[in-house]
């Protein structure tokens, strides 16, 4: 109802213009950052794919720095998400996913087995 005051108006005059500056910039902040969001949603989830498919690649890796916890992380993103694989379980059929530690290599049938399904 101030603004309706003629006699109190003329206290707020001044912080309109910078108030409405403020609220025009801060508008287009917001359209600028949701227009970013869409076009870079096909970008990110190039890029979570591919993260995902070397997650799946080097989930064998437990014992090399820098992956101890990748294994379980990974397990527990797809536990939360009830998602197998970056399209489907198949994809864990690309990759090696069991640590040599566990292979017999000398064995020539493990050797033929472990080249057949994997890039």
């Amino acid at each position: 109802h101030d603004a309706l005051d003629p006699m109190k108006f003329s206290k707020m005059k001044p912080t309109l213009k910078p108030f409405m500056l403020l609220s025009c910039g801060f508008s287009m902040l917001l359209l600028l950052v949701a227009l970013l969001c869409f076009l870079m949603q096909f970008s990110i989830y190039l890029t979570l794919a591919e993260g995902l498919k070397n997650t799946i690649k080097f989930y064998k890796d437990t014992d090399t720095p820098g992956r101890c916890f990748m294994k379980r992380t990974l397990d527990m993103t797809q536990i939360e998400f009830r998602c197998c694989g970056n399209n489907n379980f198949r994809d864990w059929f690309e990759v090696q996913w069991i640590s040599n530690r566990y292979l017999d290599m000398s064995n020539d049938v493990v050797k033929d087995r472990v080249l057949s399904n994997v890039e």
